[in-house]
């Protein structure tokens, strides 16, 4: 049977503590993992597929490099423990419209994370 990271074109790496997203100006979030392809991010909302959203790379108090994504997969993660109300969605981000220059930022991000 072929995994589901056999299938992938990208490894997937995780990010660790020290790395956050800033998703659309407004939710500062976690990052799951993240691969030359794409994201998976932590979310306190549901996002549809298909759309589109800013993503910052965070170190911090910087801001590391700037990608747009479009939803590939959203999942309900759960509840928050603290307040029952607020809703975590595990939603997965295919990046869009590379340039040069974020293609290099990102692999260097990467290379970051292998060490």
């Amino acid at each position: 049977m072929v995994s589901i990271d056999d299938k992938r074109a990208h490894k997937r790496l995780d990010a660790g503590i020290g790395y956050m997203a800033l998703v659309n100006d407004s939710s500062l979030v976690s990052i799951k993992n993240i691969s030359m392809g794409g994201i998976s991010l932590t979310l306190p909302l549901e996002m549809e597929r298909q759309s589109v959203a800013s993503i910052d790379i965070i170190s911090g108090e910087e801001r590391l490099f700037f990608l747009t994504g479009s939803v590939t997969w959203s999942t309900f993660w759960g509840h928050s423990t603290v307040n029952p109300d607020i809703s975590f969605y595990e939603t997965g981000f295919k990046f869009t419209g590379l340039d040069e220059k974020t293609e290099g930022a990102l692999r260097d991000f990467l290379e970051t994370l292998k060490e």
